[in-house]
């Protein structure tokens, strides 16, 4: 039956296949897709993330960005076919572009005096022929702080913490600006209050307090001003540019025009800041919720950095490290099995193990006890990571030590989503309100085959090699939601229920393991945005989960900190009284087998 289907058709014996017809696919079976995808779990981050990559309808090709309906490769030859234009597919893009920045620049002669000329040096379409402008690339964003007016009688909105304007690629995710200008906007907020307002209290909205579509504002900045600067929604949204031409005889030139603005406003939850800062004080003096010591994720801030949207958070906690170093390497996966019964991790490395060619850059940043790299792996860009110093001596670790900490944060982040999966479903059995959108960062260990790389910075004779947990890379910006030693209570939907998940597994594992550190950020993934966790921290009896455990104190600041919330209580878990805790009898399967020994 199978020789009787063209090897153009993606199709396999087993009935599998999306059955597509790609005319350049020069080899029977499945098409690039969907061999890839049968080498994924269905259900996975990563087998999510590849569902909605855009194919190629020549060769079946699968990318993350894929310009056109074409890979480069079939464009190129589909052009040499007719002798027609290599580049017609994306002609499309460019006159839509263009016309974008028409309508953009007519808005800017009626509100400018003196607006460059269209095409000069400048001016909105200079150099849209070839789409190399800069203009094209990068966006000025306008930002305002607008609150409610304090004096009696008066109403509207007055701008206490000014106007200001930064630049950011298209490609830039909305998560990450708001980051950026939640930073700059602190410098003022916290002089005035006293502490720094967190992401979770701010939300960015269009000028005259328009709310973005749901769905939309996440997305990328060049999809924000597709949709909102020039799309067909800009007349209802009242977004414009405005540009200053200079006074003298400089008036009118290129120098007085301005790329296209897209002007947003800054929106504070008054209620949610009121409701953080009567709870944020403690006995050690006053604490911001949702950190870990006093002012610790708010202390520092850094410049924006300069390094694109695939780096860890520029907070005092990073630190960059050395630049521009770009090695090939071959890698081999660890294989890590999370029992469904039990939520035991096993992590092995398999003898004749496929050996898979990398990229990694030695670009991003340490970050507290690990070093954090970018790694491109099976056409796509990750974060790869390994660990630096354990403990607060800062002792240079070996490879073998290393990859311990690792496979102990990888079970980590396995445990984390098995009770994860048990907490949804239970709270979604009991039809209990709660945020839905959760998911647990994909993980895995790779091996270095040979000799360790010099980006590793482990000595070339290290028998053990330099292993890395590899995960897939997201925005900058983070939601924390507790501290090591901190667990503060928050009012909105998401929180409450990361709250009770941390509660949900205390009770669930008896009392043997404490969720820390939690924190997360903001993907889509199958159409749907989610709050993804990672990194991890636990603590346990014995200190044995990995670095940072705190054991028995740990556990007892989770227990005398959590608040339970509608949540917990729905879910029916037992109120929390650390004068009920007696840690030295818990026993966890570990100290039941050294028992046994």
């Amino acid at each position: 039956m199978s020789s009787t289907i063209p090897i153009t058709v993606c199709h396999d014996d087993n009935g599998g296949g999306c059955g597509g017809d790609f005319a350049r696919k020069s080899a029977p079976g499945l098409c690039y897709k969907c061999a890839k995808l049968s080498t994924l779990e269905e259900g996975s981050e990563l087998f999510a993330q590849w569902m909605n990559f855009k194919q190629c309808v020549g060769c079946g090709l699968a990318m993350r960005h894929l310009l056109g309906p074409s890979c480069g490769s079939c464009t190129k030859h589909d052009g040499r076919a007719s002798g027609g234009h290599t580049h017609r597919d994306y002609a499309p893009r460019i006159a839509l572009q263009a016309s974008q920045d028409t309508r953009a620049h007519a808005m800017d002669t009626r509100m400018s005096k003196h607006p460059a000329p269209a095409f000069a040096p400048g001016g909105p379409l200079a150099g849209s022929g070839t789409g190399s402008g800069g203009k094209l690339n990068n966006v000025a964003i306008g930002f305002v702080c607008p609150l409610q007016a304090a004096k009696k009688g008066t109403s509207g909105l007055s701008g206490d913490f000014g106007q200001w304007y930064m630049t950011f690629s298209r490609h830039e995710q909305m998560a990450d600006v708001l980051k950026e200008v939640l930073e700059a906007l602190n410098k003022q907020w916290s002089r005035k209050h006293g502490m720094d307002l967190e992401n979770t209290e701010v939300e960015l909205r269009l000028a005259g307090n328009k709310a973005f579509i749901p769905g939309t504002e996440n997305g990328s900045v060049g999809e924000i001003c597709t949709q909102y600067l020039s799309g067909p929604l800009s007349a209802q949204y009242g977004q414009v540019t405005k540009v200053k031409a200079p006074a003298g005889k400089h008036a009118g030139s290129a120098a007085s025009y301005a790329q296209a603005t897209l002007h947003l406003e800054v929106y504070i939850d008054q209620v949610a800041v009121s409701i953080e800062a009567a709870a944020s004080t403690y006995a050690q003096g006053r604490k911001r919720a949702g950190t870990q010591l006093v002012m610790e994720d708010s202390a520092l801030r850094q410049k924006r950095a300069a390094l694109g949207m695939f780096l860890r958070p520029s907070s005092g906690r990073y630190m960059s490290t050395e630049r521009g170093k770009s090695l090939s390497i071959t890698i081999q996966k660890a294989v890590s099995v999370c029992s469904r019964d039990s939520g035991e991790v096993s992590v092995s490395w398999p003898e004749n193990g496929s050996q898979v060619p990398a990229i990694i850059h030695s670009s991003v940043f340490a970050s507290g006890h690990t070093k954090v790299m970018t790694i491109d792996l099976e056409e796509q860009l990750y974060v790869a990571k390994r660990v630096v110093n354990a403990g607060p001596g800062g002792n240079i670790i070996t490879a073998r030590e290393n990859e311990m900490f690792l496979e102990m944060e990888l079970i980590r982040v396995k445990v984390l989503n098995y009770f994860l999966q048990q907490f949804l479903e239970e709270a979604h059995t009991q039809g209990i309100e709660h945020y839905r959108d959760i998911v647990v960062t994909d993980a895995i260990l790779v091996r270095e085959i040979g000799a360790p790389s010099e980006v590793s910075s482990f000595p070339p004779g290290d028998v053990d090699g330099a292993v890395w947990l590899v995960e897939s890379k997201r925005a900058r910006s983070i939601i924390k939601f507790c501290g090591t030693m901190g667990h503060p209570s928050k009012s909105d939907k998401m929180a409450l229920t990361v709250q009770a998940l941390l509660h949900f597994i205390y009770e669930k594992s008896g009392g043997a393991k404490v969720y820390a550190d939690m924190q997360g950020t903001k993907a889509i993934i199958d159409g749907r945005e989610k709050l993804v966790l990672f990194d991890p921290m636990s603590h346990t009896p014995k200190s044995k989960s990995g670095l940072g455990d705190q054991g028995k104190t740990g556990i007892l600041a989770f227990v005398s900190q959590h608040e339970c919330d509608y949540v917990c209580i729905s879910l029916g878990l037992s109120p929390l009284d650390a004068d009920d805790v007696n840690i030295s009898d818990s026993e966890t399967e570990e100290d039941e087998g050294e028992k046994d020994e």
